[in-house]
Formats: C-alpha cells, sequence, structure tokens
C-alpha cells in the first residue's frame, strides 16, 4: 500500500476510474461533469499563482545575471519542445477518441449540469473582478 501514497499513482487511479465510468456508464458520467469542472476550474485559478511563485522564488536564489540568463536560454528550448508535443499528443487523441465518452452519453440524452455554477466559480483568481462577480453584487444598493 506504499505505492498509493504517490501522487503520480493516485493520478492514474483517478484517470482509469474516469475512462472507466465514461464506458460503461456514460450518462453518470455526464452527471459528474459538474465536479470535473470545478476541479477545472480550481486548478486554473491557482495554476497561474504557483507558476508565478516558483519562477520568483526560483529567480531570487540565483547568485547573478549571468546565471539567470543561462537558465533561460536552457529553457525556452524545452519549453517549446514539450508544449509542440503535448499539442501534437492532444490534437491526435481528440482526432481518435472524438465522439467517445461525455461527449456521445451527451448526444446520447445526458443532461449538462453547467447552468449557473459555470458562471459562479471564477476561472482565476482576478476572474471575479474583471467580469465583476461578488464585486459588482456587494456593492449593489438595495
Amino acid at each position: 500500500m506504499r505505492v498509493l501514497k504517490h501522487l503520480y499513482v493516485q493520478v492514474l487511479i483517478g484517470l482509469a476510474a474516469g475512462i472507466l465510468v465514461g464506458h460503461f456508464a456514460p450518462v453518470f458520467g455526464v452527471q459528474m461533469e459538474p465536479l470535473g469542472d470545478t476541479f477545472i476550474r480550481l486548478i486554473k485559478m491557482l495554476i497561474t499563482l504557483v507558476i508565478f511563485c516558483t519562477v520568483s522564488v526560483g529567480i531570487a536564489r540565483m547568485q547573478s545575471l549571468k546565471q539567470v540568463s543561462r537558465v533561460g536560454f536552457k529553457t525556452l528550448p524545452y519549453f517549446e519542445i514539450v508544449t509542440s508535443i503535448a499539442l501534437v499528443l492532444g490534437l491526435v487523441v481528440a482526432t481518435l477518441v472524438a465522439g467517445i465518452g461525455a461527449a456521445g452519453a451527451r448526444a446520447a440524452g445526458g443532461a449538462s449540469g453547467a447552468g449557473a455554477r459555470g458562471r459562479i466559480q471564477p476561472a482565476s483568481c482576478n476572474g471575479v473582478v474583471r467580469k465583476g462577480g461578488e464585486v459588482r453584487i456587494a456593492s449593489q444598493r438595495h
């Protein structure tokens, strides 16, 4: 059971569970869509801050500007190559698997749970201010 403590194993188990639910119970999978949408919105909201803090602390800990530029020049090609591979892989998988899973269940008559919940949850930390969510509501006079 030590293996279950690793994050990547938990992610792989969740991925397998999602695939099985999408294949064997597609209508239930569509009903779980609000949960997945909420999770993705939370990740999107936090990832920008995590990346900014990681880069800022990394640069602040470097000893010289020469060291910063050397790491930057090594990082840029790596970023471009990995991003290109991820895009190509995503396009290939989307092309091969089109119509399977949640989209197939939705076409079969499953209900979508987007509704008002998608308008309440901000996609980013400053999304509330940009779109005028709670700020607008709090400033209205009744």
